[in-house]
């Protein structure tokens, strides 16, 4: 991003605007202002130029599009944006943003090749969309960030069930003593060979029991 800075402000001494500099000096009042009602205000008018940034900003990207060198840089820029805003949704619980950043992964999934991501993506956006007609307690929840676990007490830390099974089950298993390395003892299959029996005599005589 500070080389795309950099370049923007090189481009932009070329131009009939001041939008960055008063964005710059807007930011810095900000920063330096401790008066409530007076960074209220402040913050208002770096809206303003803001916008004119964000225009500049988008003209200066048009302007160099015919640079493959500056073409690969931002698609790059984007890409990371993406990801780190997906990353973020994550942490903080954001369902909705969740969505909407996995959505602008698509041309990129697909473009990459990998057409399986993108057809079973696009079917889980979809699905995920119809949520508050098909199941709206379950949407409701996912609103308040049920889609991500928090191992600990916080209000950044939330990771997707995949990366928590493998950071506490799929460790554990992998580990001398854990499952992987149990099951690969002669001693533990004699162990299996004969519980197997018994539980499933086990299991029988419970569903019997609840039948009846």
């Amino acid at each position: 991003m500070n080389l795309q800075w950099e370049a923007l402000e090189d481009w932009h001494a070329n131009e009939d605007t001041q939008c960055i500099e008063c964005l710059s000096e807007v930011i810095m009042n900000v920063c330096t202002s401790k008066d409530d009602m007076d960074s209220t205000a402040v913050l208002n008018d770096a809206a303003i130029h803001l916008e004119e940034t964000l225009s500049l900003l988008e003209k200066f990207t048009k302007t160099m599009s015919a640079s493959a060198t500056h073409t690969l840089w931002i698609t790059f820029l984007d890409m990371m944006r993406i990801l780190v805003c997906f990353l973020h949704a994550q942490r903080v619980g954001n369902w909705l943003d969740y969505l909407d950043q996995a959505g602008k992964m698509l041309p990129y999934i697909v473009a990459a090749g990998h057409h399986k991501y993108g057809i079973y993506l696009s079917l889980h956006l979809q699905e995920m969309k119809k949520l508050p007609h098909t199941a709206p307690e379950v949407h409701d929840r996912l609103l308040h960030g049920a889609f991500t676990v928090r191992r600990a007490d916080g209000k950044h830390n939330g990771v997707s069930p995949d990366m928590v099974l493998e950071q506490t089950y799929n460790a554990e298993v992998k580990q001398k003593q854990g499952l992987c390395g149990i099951t690969m003892k002669p001693k533990t299959h004699v162990a299996i060979h004969q519980t197997y029996r018994g539980c499933n005599s086990w299991e029988i005589q419970e569903n019997c029991t609840c039948q009846s």
